[in-house]
């Protein structure tokens, strides 16, 4: 079992199961890339909100930060805002996924 270091202690119950966060995070990147492309903010806003919802749990609070952020900009439909936001979420998940 792979080890993945988090933001903050979480529980030793769900420590097994951060690689696997990790991983589906990067799933969610690559459908927010297309999503960015095709200017859906109606998909970017929901793909914002489960990311939200399950960051912090996992130990990454500043991937919720980003993920609430993401949302109202899809909102607003705002895509310089998504697009950096995007951005930061893609910078900010290289430092704790496994390739």
């Amino acid at each position: 079992m792979e080890t993945v270091k988090t933001e903050v202690q979480i529980d030793s119950d769900i420590q097994e199961f951060v690689p696997r966060f990790c991983q589906s995070r990067k799933s969610d990147l690559e459908n927010l890339s297309k999503q960015l492309a095709s200017g859906d903010f109606t998909g970017i806003a929901k793909i914002a909100h489960v990311i939200k919802g399950v960051s912090r749990p996992y130990g990454f609070p500043t991937l919720e930060k980003l993920a609430v952020d993401l949302e109202k900009a899809a909102l607003a439909n705002d895509s310089a805002t998504c697009a950096s936001m995007y951005q930061k979420m893609n910078d900010y998940l290289k430092k704790y996924t496994i390739n």
